[in-house]
């Protein structure tokens, strides 16, 4: 009876983590794993948000003209 227990709880606890990304991913949301090349993703958000930031500085000195 223990023997099936501990495997209960084994298979319990392998589960859990692809159960949450799957739930997540419903959501909008990451899963408990990091993204597979997450540096490379920062990076490219980093270009984006100054690029961004770039073209609402020259709005604002634009309007403020």
């Amino acid at each position: 009876m223990t023997t099936v227990l501990v495997i209960a709880a084994v298979i319990v606890a392998a589960s859990f983590c692809p159960a949450m990304m799957w739930w997540n991913a419903r959501r909008d949301r990451r899963g408990c794993l990091p993204a597979r090349g997450a540096a490379d993703d920062e990076t490219g958000d980093l270009d984006a948000l100054r690029r961004e930031n770039d073209a609402l500085t020259a709005q604002i000195a634009e309007l403020q003209r």
